[in-house]
């Protein structure tokens, strides 16, 4: 039901939450791999804000079983096959505002939200904002994607003049939208712990076609990865019945 429900709301709102997304098990395992893991090989603002991708080596298998299990309980997703899978580190210090006003790649863009709630002193806040206003088809992939570009999407943000949707931060959330639906973190760092083991991480799954042209992603038909679960094949349950 709860799938249902959010696939509901992704094809009317463009925007879908689901909460306690993965098993207890799984969320541990994430935690420990987003910690441990040594794949943040690209780095923005100074080193405050730390980027791993799926080709850089963000490819366990947890990951990878994760975006699997969306595609097959989420019919929105079904035909839609996995594109990249991110993740983004952030430490809080002053002046990090996190992923500036931007759109990913793909069809549909899902946020997984994993660092534990101790982390957050904003329970009202500390999520993302996502606009209803999509980024063009001939905006360059710098002024879409990147951090150093920003003004034209800002300035598409200020003609349009919507309020955007505010999702608070939750420890095993996750938020889709629609890929091209400019989003941006919504956080203050002032009001998130500076230990290590709770720097921000925004795990981002990104499903569908790719829209950025000259992609070679694009050529690839619908071939997802095989690997690896659990005994029971399945890293979150069936039915969404965490118990």
């Amino acid at each position: 039901a709860e799938f249902m429900k959010a696939a509901r709301s992704l094809r009317t709102e463009g925007v879908a939450v689901i909460d306690d997304f993965l098993t207890s098990e799984a969320l541990a395992l994430a935690q420990e791999l987003m910690m441990d893991s040594t794949v943040w090989y690209s780095y923005k603002e100074n080193g405050a804000v730390l980027k791993a991708q799926l080709k850089d080596g963000l490819h366990a298998d947890l990951g990878l079983q994760i975006a699997q299990e969306a595609r097959e309980h989420l019919d929105v997703l079904e035909k839609q096959r996995l594109l990249d899978i991110l993740a983004y580190k952030l430490e809080a210090v002053s002046g990090n505002t996190g992923l500036p006003p931007r759109c990913e790649d793909g069809i549909i863009a899902m946020s997984l939200w994993v660092v534990d709630d101790a982390a957050n002193a904003d329970p009202d806040g500390n999520g993302v904002r996502i606009h209803d206003v999509s980024v063009p088809e001939d905006y360059s992939h710098k002024e879409a994607h990147g951090f150093g570009e920003q003004d034209a999407v800002r300035q598409l943000l200020s003609d349009a003049r919507r309020e955007p949707r505010r999702i608070p931060y939750k420890a095993n959330r996750a938020v889709l939208w629609r890929a091209r639906s400019v989003y941006e973190t919504d956080w203050d760092p002032s009001s998130w712990s500076t230990d290590y083991e709770h720097r921000r991480i925004d795990w981002l799954f990104l499903f569908g076609r790719s829209q950025i042209r000259g992609d070679r992603r694009s050529r690839r038909g619908n071939y997802v990865p095989s690997f690896e679960g659990r005994e029971d094949g399945h890293y979150y349950a069936k039915d969404h019945d965490h118990r």
